[in-house]
């Protein structure tokens, strides 16, 4: 058994800074506020990053202190009291334990944009630096959509981010994280950090990191890991639907106390970046053409299942508000037949079909114009 002592916080929101509604409070209990002992209680043997960072520290006998674990929908700008309160959290934990711990490690977000400001993890990262001081590590977990800002890079000794997208290793970069932590507290390693921005705002689409130009980036990146000095190699596309000055790609790496090592995999990579940048961007159709596109595809493939129209800029898991209608507008104007058409977020809608009238009226207004909604049959999905 170690006695080694860890303070652990979590923060996470992805934040559109064009959704209207703002998050606060309320929107974090909805999904996840825990506070001290009933963080564990709540994530332990979870795919999370704080799940990850308690089973390392089981493993490794190392005490935690909890503070809180908050995260929300993803949604526009976190408020002020919100921001100021979970932030209030983590860092009175880091004033009261100041004696106590060896190390802090925070799983976070990254793309976090609280009211009147442009970066909400920075700033919580340079108060905690202050608090703890230059000599207690600080490790930080990040989604790989982070829009990694300078104020990070430097307050952090080390960032650490998902590696797929879809997202399923969440506890497995919680662990790292952990280790990266023990690592640092123990001695092997000190860590120290290179950022490289490549100009590039990656395609939704190609952010995929199962196949496609992400993929060969996150292989390469895996193989620079190999180089001597090199302890973790970040890439992050991004996430666009924040409007801060920072937003975009960026390439943070990790070495072992060498900061030549860690420039030179990161610049290497953000060329690689960029000679792939063709693959990487692209224009997604207008809704008349994407619903025409979709048609098609139905009547040529009859036998391939659905074609799904999706409208990625009005995506509730980016922050979306799932209420445009230009989709809608276009599978009744093109008169598609065998479609359906979901979700859209209307309330004043769903109360109003919902009385009886309204449902009579409704019956007979379906059987005087084709259905309609997100497309039909498909082996290929349509961003619009």
């Amino acid at each position: 058994m170690t006695d080694e002592t860890v303070l652990v916080g979590g923060f996470a929101h992805e934040t559109n800074t064009f959704a209207p509604t703002p998050t606060g409070r309320k929107q974090f209990q909805q999904r996840l506020e825990r506070f001290g002992e009933a963080v564990p209680a709540e994530l332990r043997g979870t795919n999370t990053g704080i799940g990850g960072v308690i089973d390392v520290a089981d493993d490794a006998g190392v005490d935690l202190i909890h503070t809180v674990a908050a995260s929300a929908t993803p949604g526009g700008h976190v408020t002020e009291a919100a921001y100021e309160f979970y932030t209030g959290e983590i860092l009175e934990g880091a004033r009261t334990h100041r004696e106590e711990i060896d190390g802090v490690i925070l799983p976070l977000h990254g793309a976090m944009v609280p009211e009147g400001m442009d970066d909400g993890e920075g700033p919580l990262l340079a108060d905690l630096r202050e608090v703890v001081g230059p000599e207690v590590p600080i490790v930080v977990t990040l989604d790989l959509h982070g829009n990694v800002t300078d104020e990070m890079v430097a307050a952090a000794d080390a960032l650490v981010a998902y590696e797929t997208y879809p997202h399923t290793d969440m506890g497995d970069t919680g662990a790292t994280g952990m280790e990266i932590l023990l690592e640092t507290i123990r001695g092997s390693l000190t860590p120290t950090m290179a950022v490289e921005r490549p100009p590039v705002l990656a395609f939704t689409p190609t952010q995929n990191t199962r196949e496609g130009p992400m993929a060969a980036i996150m292989a390469e990146a895996r193989e620079l890991e190999a180089r001597e000095g090199i302890r973790k190699v970040n890439v992050f596309p991004g996430f666009a639907a924040a409007d801060i000055p920072e937003m975009g790609f960026s390439i943070p790496v990790v070495a072992d106390g060498d900061p030549d090592a860690a420039a030179d995999a990161a610049r290497d990579l953000a060329e690689t970046v960029w000679e792939r940048h063709d693959a990487l961007v692209g224009d997604y159709p207008t809704p008349t053409e994407g619903v025409r596109r979709a048609a098609a595809l139905a009547a040529d493939n009859e036998d391939d299942g659905p074609v799904v129209v999706a409208d990625v800029g009005d995506n509730p898991g980016g922050g979306g508000t799932g209420d445009t209608t230009p989709v809608l507008r276009e599978l009744l104007e093109q008169e598609l037949t065998d479609a359906g058409f979901a979700i859209m977020c209307d309330p004043a809608a769903v109360q109003r079909v919902s009385t009886p009238a309204s449902a009579s009226a409704s019956r007979s207004a379906s059987a005087a114009r084709p259905s309609a909604g997100s497309a039909t049959r498909s082996r290929e999905s349509t961003a619009t």
